[in-house]
């Protein structure tokens, strides 16, 4: 409400605007950039984002996962049916760990390991990635014989309707 009050026209964030000569600004009822839906209240949601607490990792699931992680020579799931040279340098399901992280759990690359979360498990072949963060696992979707969405619950967002792919608990096995 303060905001408002201080800035009543608003915030001109520049770049490129949607709207029409008659009426500039943005596909929004105002022609703004806006923090609270009419539309998100009138389904009974919340009209002004709210945090949500993620999965909390324990001990007995140590790592988030991150689901659906890119590779930059595959764009896409479905190049990787159609194109064996793309599976020459792509042979296997990976899921990349940091270094640090494998020597704690005493797997190595290229090992083959299960990971498993409350929901399901899949097997896939260690890959360490120094870039990623400790605590952190990452797995590229679109791989029919590990399917990293057998690893989330199907607990959908009700405003945009996605599952959690980037806050699931895990551990190797």
């Amino acid at each position: 409400a303060d905001l408002r009050a201080a800035l009543p026209s608003g915030i001109d964030v520049g770049g490129r605007k949607r709207g029409t000569e008659s009426r500039p600004g943005y596909a929004t009822p105002s022609g703004k950039i806006e923090a609270w839906s009419d539309y998100l209240a009138g389904f009974g949601l919340p009209a002004l984002p709210e945090y949500k607490e993620p999965y909390a990792v324990s001990p007995e699931f140590p790592f988030q996962l991150i689901a659906g992680m890119r590779r930059p020579l595959l764009t896409h799931s479905r190049t990787r049916g159609d194109c064996p040279w793309l599976q020459e340098l792509e042979p296997v399901p990976c899921v990349e760990i940091h270094p640090d992280d494998a020597k704690a759990c005493g797997v190595h690359d290229g090992e083959r390991v299960r990971l498993r979360s409350a929901w399901g498990c899949i097997t896939l072949h260690v890959r360490l990635n120094p870039a990623l963060k400790q605590g952190i696992v990452g797995v590229m979707h679109g791989w029919p014989e590990a399917n990293v969405n057998d690893l989330i619950p199907r607990e959908f967002d009700p405003a945009s309707a996605f599952p959690p792919f980037k806050e699931v608990p895990v551990r190797l096995e």
